[in-house]
């Protein structure tokens, strides 16, 4: 019988991860056979760069949230007030910013400005938003319904893909983002139902004081390092690569990255036991550390194995236009077991009051894949890319474990 607070955490968000993967990889197979691999990997990169940029709308509130609330859920309503209006302001800046940055980086893209307006909305304010509520339900414990509320959206995603595959439209990029926004505000009024007093009043609203943003700060840096190195290859793929050649690496990327769901979901049940452990005089422990280590490991070289094998499965699934994915995907995999133990080790690091170790891990790999990427594309096309992606992962991987050896030696 499996005991501990990270094994009954996995048990319980089993079955939602499980579903979240099937929908994240249902989706992403139907939208790259509707789209083809040039208009793919041109959304890809322009939805990347949302995505990357997007973390920083909250500015670290989330994460703030939730370990305050963690600790008492009362103590939630000192920060709630002022996590709204900081998303909603830094949103309003970064909007701008993300219009301007698309144009210079991937001028000539068949992404339309009004698109792009579009994905921005939705990466910049409606998903931004939703992680309020879901860290909320997570402080509480309520791993499964801080779960459902990321997965309303991506099944309605899915659920209109499908249907766009069923019965093609004209402009399928038009119909799929238009639905994603829509999707996305139905998932924060799920969201708003599920999570009592998800939202200050409005006469409650203020604006963070100088302490608060100081703190704050910390998680926002690491809360865009963190995505950064999932996020920034596609956008150097779109920029770097033929657009057809970078939907054929996006695609394998993408897959790579569902893989991840089942762990990443381990790790946000657990984070609560582990900033509450992380704050009493022993802090954490070291069987909770090596079961961490020890689950991250062994489920990224079983799956890792189990993705390799489903190659020719994964193939036929993106259909014969993705010329290539197959061994795409086949080289991705090294760097399968590498990110499970990079995203447990910063998970630990940021319990432990040590977030800015894991900013410098992972600015440490963000900076080497981008490095890699525009050493090695030009040269090696693909290849380049595959490399600079799997060396970058390895290297935050072995960075964080050594991390949270040291400052575990220097506390014991």
């Amino acid at each position: 019988m499996l005991k501990g607070p990270v094994a009954r955490a996995t048990l319980r968000t089993s079955v939602v991860m499980l579903v979240r993967l099937g929908l994240q990889a249902g989706s992403l197979f139907l939208v790259a056979r509707v789209l083809g691999p040039p208009l793919f990997g041109a959304y890809v990169g322009t939805a990347a760069l949302a995505i990357l940029l997007g973390t920083l709308t909250t500015f670290g509130t989330p994460l703030v949230l939730l370990a305050e609330a963690s600790r008492a859920y009362r103590r939630r309503l000192r920060v709630l007030p002022y996590c709204v209006s900081t998303s909603l302001i830094v949103g309003s800046f970064l909007f701008p910013l993300f219009i301007a940055l698309d144009a210079i980086l991937f001028a000539g893209s068949p992404v339309s400005l009004p698109l792009v307006a579009v994905i921005g909305a939705t990466e910049l304010f409606v998903q931004p938003l939703l992680r309020l509520p879901s860290a909320q339900l997570q402080a509480r414990h309520r791993v499964v319904a801080s779960q459902f509320v990321m997965l309303v959206p991506q099944a309605l995603r899915f659920l209109l893909v499908l249907s766009i595959a069923l019965q093609p439209v004209r402009s399928p990029l038009t119909v799929f983002l238009i639905g994603s926004l829509l999707a996305g505000i139905i998932g924060l009024l799920v969201a708003t139902k599920l999570t009592p007093g998800a939202w200050p009043a409005f006469r409650h609203w203020r604006l963070a004081t100088i302490p608060e943003l100081r703190r704050a700060a910390g998680f926002a840096v690491l809360t865009i390092t963190s995505t950064g190195p999932s996020e920034i290859d596609k956008s150097l793929a779109a920029r770097l690569l033929p657009l057809a050649t970078a939907g054929v690496y996006s695609g394998a990327a993408r897959v790579i990255s569902a893989v991840s769901l089942p762990v990443n979901a381990m790790i946000h049940a657990v984070l609560p036991t582990l900033f509450r452990e992380a704050g009493e005089t022993k802090g954490i422990r070291p069987k909770m550390l090596a079961t961490m280590f020890a689950a991250t490991f062994f489920y990224g070289t079983g799956i890792a194995i189990a993705m390799w094998l489903a190659v020719p499965l994964i193939t036929w699934a993106f259909g014969s236009a993705y010329v290539g994915i197959g061994q795409a995907v086949g080289w991705l995999c090294i760097a399968i077991p590498g990110t499970m133990l990079r995203m447990s080790g910063g998970a630990i690091l940021l319990a432990r009051g040590r977030p800015w170790q894991r900013v410098s891990c992972e600015m440490a790999g963000l900076a080497s894949i981008v490095i890699l990427a525009i050493y090695l594309v030009p040269d090696y096309g693909i290849s380049g890319m595959i490399a600079a992606y799997v060396i970058a992962e390895w290297l935050m991987a072995c960075y964080s474990i050594g991390l949270v050896i040291k400052h575990g030696r220097r506390t014991g």
